[in-house]
């Protein structure tokens, strides 16, 4: 295993650890997705991934986009750049409370849990920017590009992502923004962007084409994984499922296996789904404290967790080439959105 592998599973057994440690020991919680609705509803949202019941958490908001989960201090963050702000809440929308204001268009967020930092983009001022989870110390990393937009971490090699559609480009730099360079040029407005640290691997939307895309973090190998559905919204990864979730900037939310197939609605009827960002069964679900027999057990089960989340996944399926240049919160209001059993293409 190389020393970023070594380095990510490190980040995993320890986020995953702590996270659990965090909780109140009690019956393990399934992993969740969390988006924002950009419609006339203006929420947050989550759903458990093993059935498509949605929960709302936070409404009204302004303009919310972008999501971020914190699993080490367990609260989720977004970015509502209709107010200039980026705001958090405790994972079931409890304890609302702003992290920084006076923003122009915050755009994408990403945390770091392990060192304590928040990373966004804003469209305006063609910033890339990064603070404590508290909001103190911001501090602009990268300034001057044309349209930073989708953002996402690989924290375990120091390097954050960016797309900036104005450019055609992927880009990205040091964690403290030194060294800025292309990764990937010559695409149709790539938008939001995710990152898989089980293969170190990058995933994206784009506009023109609409078309699903993945590359290696070096840009490299970059294909196209799904053509034939809307692909303007977020984009979330299930490393655990080999699962990787899109809205469409509609009504719909997708899921598909990370090469592209089964394509298939996880939930519909939402109200213009934003942000997205999935929270692991295993930062979910609470443990026994420290000091009782039960962690003994549980550290030995997040350490297999981590080593098997980070092995290589076998039989994944041949994308087709692109053309690219190198269980619901408690108190929260629950509905129901029936999906099809199947989609077309």
């Amino acid at each position: 295993m190389s020393s970023v592998g070594t380095m990510r599973v490190s980040r995993w057994i320890v986020v995953c650890c702590l996270a659990a440690h965090a909780g109140a020991a009690g019956a393990a919680a399934p992993a969740h997705l969390y988006w924002t609705l950009s419609g006339d509803s203006r929420a947050l949202e989550c759903a458990p991934l093993e059935t498509p019941t949605a929960a709302t958490l936070v409404a009204p908001l302004a303009q919310p986009r972008d999501v971020a989960i914190d699993s080490l201090h367990r609260r989720v963050y977004w970015a509502d750049p209709g107010a200039g702000r980026i705001q958090r809440a405790d994972l079931d929308g409890a304890n609302v409370e702003d992290v920084l204001t006076g923003l122009t268009n915050p755009r994408s967020i990403e945390v770091d849990p392990v060192a304590g930092k928040l990373y966004w983009t804003d469209v305006l001022d063609g910033t890339v920017s990064r603070a404590d989870l508290d909001g103190s110390d911001p501090e602009t990393l990268v300034s001057g590009l044309v349209l930073p937009f989708g953002l996402a971490l690989d924290a375990a090699a120091g390097r954050l992502y960016w797309t900036d559609p104005g450019t055609g480009k992927i880009q990205t730099a040091g964690l403290d923004g030194n060294d800025p360079t292309d990764v990937i040029s010559g695409l149709g407005g790539p938008r939001y962007l995710a990152f898989d640290e089980t293969d170190g691997e990058l995933f994206w939307t784009q506009m023109s084409p609409a078309v699903l895309m993945r590359a290696n973090s070096d840009g490299t190998a970059a294909t196209t994984i799904g053509t034939t559905l809307p692909f303007s919204g977020a984009v979330a990864l299930d490393p655990e499922g080999d699962h990787v979730y899109w809205a469409n900037g509609f009504e719909t939310i997708w899921r598909a296996r990370q090469d592209g197939s089964e394509p298939t609605p996880f939930l519909t009827n939402l109200d213009s789904p934003a942000g997205l960002a999935l929270l692991p069964a295993i930062a979910a679900a609470p443990v026994p404290a420290l000091g009782t027999p039960g962690t003994f057990i549980a550290g030995a089960l997040l350490v297999a967790y981590a080593f098997a989340l980070l092995a290589p996944k076998p039989g994944r399926r041949s994308p087709t080439a692109a053309t690219a240049t190198p269980s619901s919160p408690p108190g929260a209001t629950q509905r129901r959105h029936l999906a099809p059993r199947h989609a077309s293409g």
